[in-house]
């Protein structure tokens, strides 16, 4: 955790909340789920896999499945697994 590359990552994850503020506040998150949010149309992404989609056959507006945003430096930070 004390790599240039794993700072880089973590600032990076960092600036979608505090400097592009694209990923919810806390208490944004508190009041609504995203779940919620994704429904309503107030966010653009909902972390799901192809697993949920039966659960949005009916929805009343289109959706598509994509890969997350990543940087141009390949990390994964999900429980601290290497890419």
């Amino acid at each position: 955790m004390d790599t240039p590359e794993f700072k880089e990552a973590l600032q990076f994850v960092a600036d979608l909340r505090l400097e592009h503020q694209v990923v919810p506040s806390p208490e944004a998150e508190e009041s609504s789920n995203s779940y919620a949010r994704w429904l309503n149309g107030e966010v653009a992404m909902f972390p799901m896999g192809p697993w949920d989609t039966a659960a949005f056959w009916d929805l009343e507006f289109d959706y598509d499945l994509m890969h997350w945003p990543k940087s141009q430096i390949l990390v994964n930070l999900l429980h601290g697994l290497d890419p």
